[in-house]
């Protein structure tokens, strides 16, 4: 088979002697077995701070802190002083989703980043969110760890970005293979120079390539999605372990969090009889993925020899449970004692933060709590936010879907038909990324809700190509659920839908009346940038005639908080 990796297998093989020069060294390997050790994160969008989360055991709610880089730190290195054999991997989305990212440009992320000591990362979607320079200045050329991708083609990451590196421990290679979701070309912002091949082509080559150089243990870092994952595991041959994210799935036995039926930890697959491990870690560093290996010498995994793998939540010691007054107060004395013996048994541990990440953290923090200090405005009930219509959140099911997304849509209505007009306007579920509670609302708030610098944006498009827009999304996330970000929230607009989910009707808010959308009008469309430019599928959207407003969406939703009463 002919192999057309060029430039990235030189460099990929430069730098594993590199790599391989300042690994530690480790304790003498048996002849016959090899172990290794796996720890990894992805999805942590810019969360670099723990993150508050209510579990329940025997009927009782607490409220714990798991998760931020200094405390996962903190495992890590446990883990290499106690086990031979260690990688520490992210797969993917290590940017995009709080102030931390909005405000300090990607250079918090990279700091606290390179002081981890990864191993190697993988390109996800969200690092691409502002243009594939920003990623190359504020991300690529300032890592200190390997960031990978197979299938991600462009001269511009040229000797940047690897296909794979190869980790050595004493006469052991692992190899590790990164692969990139293809959507990310409509759902962010890579430009049109930069190519995403074909995932399982790519692979089929690389392990050929990795097996005839004498390889035999493979790891694909992949920020493909879980799905996706398991079409690897089943269609590419010689992959031992698929390390994954995008998907935010959550693997393991998590009836603590109220989540139940969930996929095992790690999910076994047999390709040609041979075991396949795929394992991913939710998100935003809520909880560590820890794949506990044994190769044969063959490179095959010892049958049950993951049986010790496991998702592990990292918690503060400081936990709470509220009183029947509902005042939250500490666990204390034997009570606390029985509970840290239970939450053991269930994965759940408590884990001290590394001093030294936890100072490079606080100097950025600095920089965001000044603007979390700032309340920009002041709301009266919960706005919660969920994608899909009938979706839980808070105990209770929303039949009619999110709350805030309709408003954020509101908003940009009203500001485009102050400056040209608009007829009505459309935000996808995807572009509201967490609720708002009653209360004060700070800017960081409103720049964690649209975190991803997006502009408003007119379009002018003909009723009939309108009508195909929506009931594509409206069948993708809905029905199909393939991808949920896309369901789209209306103002001066709605959508009428049968029992079944099924689309009846679209109608348009004119002269004082609810009509039915016209397929022969052009209609004025505000929305934001992304879509605009035809991302998350929108792709009718790609032709029309369109006019970009400037203002960015986070400041138009702050300003129109300001100006209303909720």
């Amino acid at each position: 088979m002919k192999i057309n990796l060029s430039w990235r297998i030189f460099f990929a093989i430069w730098i594993c002697f590199i790599i391989g020069c300042v690994q530690k060294p480790v304790q003498t390997q048996s002849k016959s077995y090899f172990p290794l050790t796996v720890i990894h994160v992805n999805d942590t969008h810019s969360h670099l701070d723990p993150i508050s989360l209510k579990i329940k055991l025997d009927g009782k709610k607490y409220y714990v802190k798991s998760g931020g880089y200094a405390r996962i730190y903190s495992y890590v290195e446990k883990i290499r002083k106690e086990r031979k054999n260690v990688l520490f991997l992210h797969a993917g989305d290590m940017v995009q989703g709080t102030i931390y990212f909005t405000l300090c440009h990607g250079k918090a992320d990279i700091d606290v980043l390179n002081s981890l000591f990864l191993d190697a990362a993988v390109l996800g979607n969200h690092e691409f969110d502002k243009g594939p320079k920003f990623l190359l200045h504020n991300i690529l050329f300032k890592a200190k760890f390997p960031i990978l991708s197979a299938n991600v083609k462009s001269n511009l990451f040229k000797n940047i970005v690897y296909p794979f590196i190869i980790k050595k421990f004493k006469k052991e290679k692992v190899a590790i293979v990164g692969l990139t979701t293809p959507s990310t070309k409509v759902i962010s912002s890579p430009g049109p120079d930069v190519k995403f091949e074909n995932t399982l082509k790519i692979a089929r080559n690389v392990v050929s390539y990795l097996k005839s150089s004498g390889i035999n243990k493979i790891i694909f870092l992949t920020h493909l999605g879980f799905k996706r994952d398991l079409e690897l595991a089943k269609k590419v041959e010689d992959v031992d372990v698929i390390v994954g994210g995008h998907s935010h799935t959550l693997l393991g036995q998590w009836d603590i969090l109220g989540k139940h039926d969930l996929p095992p930890y790690p999910v076994l697959i047999y390709n040609d009889k041979k075991p396949v491990l795929i394992a991913t870690s939710w998100e935003w560093g809520k909880v560590v993925g820890d794949l506990d290996l044994v190769f044969d010498s063959k490179g095959v995994l010892l049958p049950a020899s993951w049986k010790n793998s496991k998702c592990i939540m990292l918690i503060d010691s400081e936990i709470k449970f509220k009183t029947k007054s509902g005042e939250k107060v500490f666990v204390k004395g034997t009570d606390y004692k029985m509970l840290i013996q239970k939450l053991a048994k269930s994965n759940v541990i408590v884990m001290p933060e590394d001093q030294k990440i936890k100072a490079i953290i606080n100097k950025y923090s600095k920089i965001v709590e000044k603007q979390r200090q700032k309340v920009v405005a002041t709301i009266t009930q919960n706005l919660w936010h969920v994608r899909l219509p009938g979706d839980t959140v808070a105990g209770q099911k929303l039949k009619q879907g999110s709350l805030l997304a309709p408003l954020v849509a509101k908003a940009f209505l009203l500001k485009a038909r102050q400056n040209g007009g608009a007829d009505l306007a459309l935000e996808n579920a995807g572009a509201v990324r967490k609720s708002l509670k009653k209360g004060k609302v700070s800017l960081a708030d409103i720049y964690e809700v649209l975190p991803f610098g997006n502009t408003l944006c007119v379009l002018q498009i003909t009723g009939k190509k309108l009508k195909i827009a929506l009931e594509n999304a409206v069948r993708r996330s809905l029905l199909e659920k393939k991808n949920t970000g896309s369901f789209p929230y209306l103002a001066g607009a709605r959508l009428i839908w049968s029992n079944n989910k099924e689309l009846m009707a679209i109608e348009v808010f004119e002269n004082g009346a609810w009509e039915s959308l016209k397929e022969d009008k052009v209609y004025r469309v505000v929305t934001n940038s992304y879509l605009a430019g035809g991302g998350d599928f929108y792709k009718e959207f790609k032709g029309a005639v369109k006019e970009d407003l400037g203002f960015l969406s986070a400041d138009v939703f702050l300003e129109f908080l300001r100006g209303s009463n909720f």
